[in-house]
């Protein structure tokens, strides 16, 4: 399945979440790189630095933290339940939760 939306990875650059990679943008005046997401940085806006920047961090990873949601799914759909549970987690919740977290980005792409 094809997602809409723009590949990754993603980085911060001065408060701005946007691609790493360049591209060929055929729009006069655009950058090399998509932006994705700018955190608000003025003061006054309710949050610290610190957190703005924490929350641009987070951001930039998740088209990584999808993918390895969608490897944790093919894993354990491939080598059943009966795996070694980690950090207490059996394999099917690890699994449960694996296909909840890309069933809501399914939900958002459809």
């Amino acid at each position: 399945m094809k997602y809409p939306f723009t590949a990754g990875p993603w980085e911060v650059v001065s408060g701005m979440v946007q691609t790493k990679a360049e591209h060929k943008c055929k729009t006069p005046g655009c950058g090399v790189h998509i932006p994705i997401a700018y955190m608000d940085r003025k003061p006054g806006n309710g949050t610290q630095p610190c957190e703005r920047d924490s929350n641009a961090h987070l951001i930039a990873c998740t088209p990584e933290l999808f993918e390895l949601a969608k490897l944790i799914r093919g894993y354990f759909e491939q080598a059943g339940y009966h795996v070694v549970p980690v950090h207490g987690l059996a394999g099917k919740e690890l699994l449960d939760r694996a296909r909840t977290l890309i069933a809501r980005v399914e939900k958002q792409t459809e």
